[in-house]
């Protein structure tokens, strides 16, 4: 996706929390989950002593099986695997536990059970992506999907979204084009109900190019065109990119030089207004085409 504009600078975010541990007395008044992510922010700054700091701040309990617990197992993710897996599982096991003894019998869902769901879905997906690191593609695939079904149960449309997007991704590297199009779609549909076009003109494009593996190339075309319109809408250089290649390729297919010609130089000029290297395999497709004019 495209970083927004609102997004702070690096150096504003730092100052922000030179701002914040000046004033530790305020730290208490912080959530867990606010915690975490100024941790998580000091962390991807190389401030880890600073992340440690604000992680102390949370009970020992919460740190152990909350949201603190999962931001640790995350630090652990390819540094230790195991660990992170012990710990994720941990979290998973107190949350069920949680979960069952909230029950009031009537099965109602209370405000408690729905934040241990909202952790339990996060803990899950950070599973699944253990288990596909890990060569476990099966169990990976089950991790996510369980995690899917509890954000589909509470109408999270991101949450939703990243989880077909996991499934898509492992369906791609399994070459079962079948699902990864049924993925893909519901991607595209998420985002477009979350109104985030942004994200929604590269989902397009990613359908667009299954669309097209699937040799239904009018309605690729159409993928990859409205994708475009919203890269435009948006001024997103990088997604114009991919929908103007995938455009020329169809193009090519139809046997049509002249149009793919014209929107694979659209794509390098959007490369040059990126001021990045054109790849050698644009370059090369414009070359023949011009010489064969």
């Amino acid at each position: 996706m495209a970083e927004q504009s609102t997004e702070m600078s690096h150096t504003q975010a730092s100052e922000l929390l030179d701002l914040l541990l000046s004033h530790t007395d305020a730290i208490s008044g912080f959530d867990v989950q606010a915690l975490v992510n100024l941790a998580d922010a000091a962390e991807s700054m190389g401030r880890s002593e600073d992340a440690e700091f604000l992680l102390s701040n949370i009970s020992e309990k919460e740190s152990k099986y909350g949201w603190v617990g999962l931001a640790t197992a995350k630090r652990y993710l390819h540094k230790n695997p195991q660990k992170a897996m012990d710990i994720i599982s941990g979290i998973i096991e107190s949350t069920e536990e949680k979960i069952n003894g909230n029950s009031n019998g009537k099965g109602d869902v209370t405000s408690s059970d729905t934040a241990m769901l909202l952790l339990q879905a996060a803990a899950l997906n950070l599973r699944g992506q253990l288990e596909a690191d890990s060569g476990a593609p099966d169990a990976a695939r089950e991790s996510w999907a369980l995690s899917l079904a509890i954000k589909a149960g509470y109408g999270d449309l991101f949450g939703q979204a990243n989880g077909h997007h996991n499934l898509l991704q492992l369906a791609k590297q399994q070459d079962n084009l079948e699902d990864a199009l049924a993925h893909a779609t519901r991607v595209v549909e998420l985002v477009a109900d979350a109104e985030d076009s942004a994200w929604q003109a590269h989902a397009l494009a990613d359908l667009a190019h299954l669309t097209a593996c699937d040799e239904n190339f009018d309605q690729a075309d159409l993928h990859y065109r409205s994708s475009l319109d919203l890269a435009e809408e948006n001024d997103d250089l990088a997604a114009q990119i991919v929908a103007h290649w995938g455009i020329a390729d169809l193009a090519l297919i139809r046997g049509d030089g002249e149009s793919a010609l014209t929107a694979y130089g659209q794509a390098l000029a959007a490369h040059m207004k990126l001021d990045v290297p054109a790849p050698e395999a644009l370059l090369q497709r414009i070359n023949a085409l011009t010489e064969s004019q």
